[in-house]
């Protein structure tokens, strides 16, 4: 963080002056005869657009909608019980192991209802919106931005649908997110056995322990997928979009000027960036006060520390109430949890910690919950402090972006 603020202070007093003039020539900019024609195409359909992405974005938003489909009819988790016997007794195969299989068994159907009964009302319709509707919502808008011509949905109104799509659809993973909580809730040990301290009976100490805990089922890992395909799907949506609309205004801008010789770009820090004027009678350029770039950046600042803080220090509790409460006792039926120790305790809530089921929700918990929030707070301070040609800052500013519509801290 030192180097980001020396290196942007440095910079800062050479090229505030050179900033009194746009970035880009306003020259060239005026002598623009009439913008971009546009295609009545579709964008799926438009030559721009790379000949596997048109055939392929189509089918894969239907194998999506269908995998959503399959994994929210059929049963996502399953609670088991499972029984160990005489584990201290040193019997010659170790602790009898007996599996008692499911003892229930639950989709999205069932526990949005279940939900309602107990009257969690708005987890329950949160669930039911975010999971059981929007998916289907966001993939039929992104197929409908993909295969409406400008003549049906206009190229700034498509533009603007995909960007709310790329922002909200991660919205679509909260049932992910709280089958995780579930998991790691509702996994307890219950031992039976002797509590006398008697050497004579040591090897009834735990002599029976039952084990709960809720195993994932295949339609959830599936579930998982669809909701990663139909976010990378949204980014190659708008990633199109996008590239067309340049190729095209690139086009425009060589027709309209062809005599004016292109300006070399200015290499700025966006905070001394000079920005037009928004009040039309005072007119003229003006950077943002060094308090309020400074600010920015210590906001920012603030933030990431903010987040790692949050996301270590414990932000909610477990109580597991009736009969098994009763036998836990008071101190092992509450249960205090962070952020990160929520995923670090994934694998050993799961049957087989080390097997690859666990191991891979817990990194999309780690991934999309912590990882890319974490990341995307430098790229911004590097966005906001570093001197970068337009071309670089648009590149960077298109991953901050990214990394934003993959980011679920606050979700």
């Amino acid at each position: 963080m030192a180097f980001l603020f020396g290196r942007a202070r440095r910079r800062r007093a050479r090229v505030r002056d050179e900033l009194a003039e746009p970035l880009v020539e306003r020259s060239a900019r005026l002598e623009i005869a009439a913008p971009p024609a546009v295609s009545d195409a579709p964008l799926g359909f438009d030559g721009e657009v790379p000949l596997a992405l048109r055939v392929l974005v189509p089918p894969l938003l239907a194998l999506t909608c269908g995998a959503f489909l399959w994994s929210n009819l059929t049963y996502a988790a399953s609670v088991n019980v499972e029984l160990e016997l005489f584990k201290n007794a040193g019997l010659e195969h170790g602790a009898v192991r007996v599996d008692l299989g499911s003892m229930f068994q639950f989709s999205l159907a069932n526990s949005v209802k279940d939900m309602w009964k107990a009257g969690v009302y708005p987890l329950s319709m949160l669930i039911a919106l975010c999971s059981g509707g929007w998916p289907y919502l966001k993939l039929a808008l992104a197929g409908t931005c993909w295969l409406a011509p400008p003549s049906r949905l206009a190229v700034e109104k498509r533009e603007t649908l995909l960007i709310w799509l790329d922002a909200l659809g991660k919205w679509s993973l909260i049932d992910t997110y709280v089958m995780t909580l579930m998991m790691v809730a509702f996994h307890f040990d219950i031992s039976l056995g002797d509590v006398t301290g008697d050497a004579r009976a040591a090897a009834l100490v735990d002599a029976v322990v039952i084990h709960v805990y809720i195993e994932a089922l295949p339609s959830f890992f599936v579930f998982v997928g669809a909701s990663c395909a139909s976010l990378v799907l949204g980014h190659v949506a708008i990633a199109s979009h996008r590239r067309v609309a340049n190729r095209r205004q690139t086009r425009a801008l060589a027709a309209a000027a062809p005599r004016a010789a292109a300006a070399p770009e200015k290499v700025a820090a966006l905070c001394d960036h000079a920005f037009d004027e928004p009040i039309p009678h005072l007119g003229g350029r003006r950077a943002l006060p060094r308090l309020a770039t400074r600010g920015v950046a210590a906001m920012l600042v603030g933030t990431l520390l903010l987040l790692v803080a949050g996301a270590t220090l414990d932000s909610f509790d477990f109580e597991i109430k009736g009969a098994a409460g009763w036998v836990l006792g008071p101190d092992d039926a509450r249960r205090h949890y962070s952020l990160v120790a929520l995923g670090e305790a994934v694998p050993a809530a799961s049957k087989d910690p080390d097997g690859p089921g666990a191991r891979a929700l817990a990194s999309v918990y780690f991934a999309y919950g912590f990882a890319l929030p974490l990341l995307q707070l430098p790229m911004l301070l590097m966005l906001w402090l570093l001197p970068l040609s337009l071309g670089h800052a648009r590149r960077l500013y298109v991953a901050c972006e990214v990394v934003n519509a993959l980011s679920l801290i606050h979700i």
